[in-house]
């Protein structure tokens, strides 16, 4: 939907320092500001310690920016373009790993962090990495993809302080004592709190100055206090530089790692297709496996769900007409009109260049709701006139007379309500778009040809009727 909602998802490199990915984020601020059409915006760089939150933990060097621009009827361009737009700019910044520019509702759930998501699972994260790389080369292969990215890296450097237990004994100090030190000299130790009345207290850390605490060789030169006396760390310990994880991610308690791939405005179905025909031939080692858990995942549950509950109403209605009527072949007759309905709505999906999604699935089930109503005023008028006396094919021309004008009526009628939708005239109204585009030509379709294939479906009904009879004669009724 273009609601002129945009949401910027990016990450500077892992060892970058939060105050120069500040620098990034200030200079993609000044770009968005630039951007015609800009209203507001509101970044969040990182997340805030000691709060738990569900599906937005991110370190100090990721962050999401979400933009808020005039809607579409007071600007020239779409939001898509302004994206691809923000997108090369933001391209040319230094010092971004990646960068995700979105519309506001690319996916139907929260939950799903993007709308291609290949999830790599298995025992070994140094299988995972590689796995990882191997898929995001063969997504930048997928058409209609704009950016790929990791949920982790293993790029983030780590110092190991690894004690010398004897000489640190020597001194009176433990591996503890070590890393209260360490931990006091570079992040702070709590030494007061600012009491505010009606407020929670502001802890006060001290720490080394900025100056003491920027390079390798000022770890390694830290004074250390001790019952001997105050001694470099290096006297007591040694240094190794190692990478790990940027973050830690589990799957059913397996590690796993997640591709992200984000679309400008190509179906899903379109892009599946493309990833699953290039992983397919992806070597996976034995224990690990590759899963989809982006937007397809979500919709062959949802259709999966759709489509029991459509034969279950169609059977449903069926058993519920068959006591109405008191015949096992006239709701068959009035079901007709539903896959006649069937070619209006793909005609009219086509026309307007809407694709097939789950609003479309709902105007199916509206428009065989309003074409069985159709088809029930016909065949219920037609045994109506035959109970009167007349003849078949006169009871069939007096419906069709009679009916055709309060059927085109309310096909009018409805049509005429769902213009505004399918046109989207109203902010917000994008994504109900193919289901007012599935009534429209839908009811097209089959308000004309339900009064044209309805009474010849009746018509050879009867006919297989009378021949049955012949064949099976029925009982004679009882005379009192």
């Amino acid at each position: 939907m273009d609601t002129g909602i945009v949401k910027i998802a990016f990450e500077t490199g892992a060892n970058t320092s939060l105050s120069r990915t500040e620098e990034i984020v200030n200079r993609m601020e000044e770009i968005i500001r630039r951007t015609p059409g800009f209203i507001r915006m509101a970044t969040v760089v990182g997340s805030e310690p000691g709060v738990i939150s569900f599906g937005a933990e991110r370190t100090p060097q990721q962050g999401l920016i979400t933009v808020h621009f005039v809607d579409r009827f007071h600007r020239k361009e779409s939001i898509w373009k302004i994206e691809r737009r923000l997108r090369e700019r933001f391209l040319e910044i230094p010092g971004l790993r990646y960068v995700h520019v979105y519309d506001f509702g690319a996916t139907p759930l929260s939950s799903i962090a993007a709308p291609v998501d290949v999830m790599i699972s298995g025992p070994d994260r140094r299988v995972l990495d590689q796995l990882a790389d191997q898929v995001v080369v063969r997504l930048h292969e997928v058409r209609g993809l704009v950016s790929v990215s990791r949920n982790w890296y293993p790029d983030r450097v780590e110092i190991l302080i690894r004690p010398d237990l004897e000489k640190a004994v020597r001194y009176g100090l433990s591996p503890l004592d070590l890393a209260r030190t360490v931990r006091a000299a570079f992040s702070g130790a709590r030494a007061s709190v600012l009491r505010v009345p009606g407020e929670d207290g502001y802890v006060i850390r001290v720490r080394l100055p900025d100056g003491e605490r920027r390079a390798l060789s000022d770890l390694d030169t830290l004074p250390v206090h001790t019952p001997r006396g105050t001694i470099p760390l290096n006297e007591m310990a040694r240094l190794e530089e190692s990478r790990t994880l940027t973050v830690y991610r589990r799957q059913g308690l397996s590690p796993v790692v997640d591709v992200l791939g984000y679309r400008y405005t190509t179906a899903i179905t379109h892009l599946q297709a493309q990833v699953n025909r290039l992983l397919a031939v992806l070597p996976l080692p034995p224990g690990y496996r590759i899963s989809q858990e982006g937007e397809i995942k979500h919709m062959k549950e949802a259709f999966g769900r759709l489509r029991r509950a459509l034969l279950l109403a169609l059977m449903l209605l069926y058993f519920s007409l068959v006591p109405t009527f008191r015949s096992f072949l006239d709701p068959l007759t009035i079901m007709v009109a539903i896959p006649l309905s069937v070619i209006g709505a793909v005609w009219g999906l086509l026309f307007v260049g809407r694709h097939f999604c789950m609003p479309a699935a709902m105007g199916m089930i509206l428009l065989a709701g309003i074409v069985v109503n159709n088809s029930i005023l016909l065949i219920d008028f037609i045994r109506r006139a035959r109970a009167r006396g007349k003849d078949l094919h006169e009871a069939i021309e007096e419906a069709i007379r009679v009916r055709t004008r309060p059927i085109v009526m309310t096909a009018l009628g409805t049509i005429t309500g769902m213009l505004p939708i399918a046109a989207e005239r109203a902010l917000g109204l994008e994504r109900l778009s193919p289901l007012a585009v599935v009534a429209i030509g839908g009811l097209i379709v089959a308000t004309l040809l339900t009064l044209l294939y309805v009474p010849l479906f009746y018509t050879f009904f009867e006919d297989l009727r009378k021949e049955l009879t012949k064949i099976i004669p029925l009982p004679p009724k009882n005379r009192a």
